[in-house]
């Protein structure tokens, strides 16, 4: 089927680059808190690898015995087995946990760009809880939501007026519905 453009001409032909199938990287690009978050993530996700594989090979190493390396992995990865592997351990859902929630179900379900969608929306949220050190900012933002989220603890110290009020319109831009500033 042919596709015509609004001069009843044949549009055309739209092809699909594959530069669209590489992941977004407009985040690394624009937001420096992102890229943090990035980075560390990858570190420690790069550091708890390389532990793993050093526990084995020393295990090898004093042992020569495969059953005791396999038991040692084994028993690394039971807190693992003992919480679960479905769900997710995140500083924003104290703030968009019911969204995150959606995320997953749609996903979970194939409706991807449902869950793309719903990821984009939380993307302020990310940014304005990372603008900081993410347990000053997850404080401020249980303050600004009216919950019980208590101070941070030295060396840490809390959010200053101007992050808060950058955090209230990042959390704003993220759809977060914030009492007014009057109410708490």
């Amino acid at each position: 089927m042919t596709a015509f453009n609004s001069s009843g001409k044949p549009a055309p032909a739209v092809r699909s680059s594959p530069v669209q199938l590489l992941a977004d990287l407009t985040p690394l690009r624009e937001s420096p808190a992102f890229r943090r978050l990035w980075a560390g993530s990858t570190l420690s996700a790069v550091g708890g690898a390389m532990t793993s594989f050093a526990l084995g090979l020393q295990v090898w190493d004093l042992t020569r015995s495969t059953a005791a390396v396999g038991l040692v992995a084994l028993v690394t990865l039971l807190p693992l087995l003992a919480v679960g592997g479905i769900g997710i351990v995140s500083v924003t859902a104290h703030v968009v946990g019911d969204r995150i929630f959606e995320m997953i179900e749609a996903f979970a379900n194939g409706r991807n760009a449902e869950a793309s969608r719903l990821h984009l929306s939380m993307l302020p949220v990310n940014v304005g809880l990372f603008r900081n050190q993410a347990a000053v900012m997850t404080k401020a933002a249980m303050d600004l939501l009216g919950l019980p989220g208590g101070g941070v603890r030295g060396p840490l110290l809390p959010a200053s007026a101007a992050e808060r009020q950058t955090l209230r319109a990042d959390l704003t831009a993220g759809g977060v519905k914030l009492p007014d500033e009057g109410t708490l």
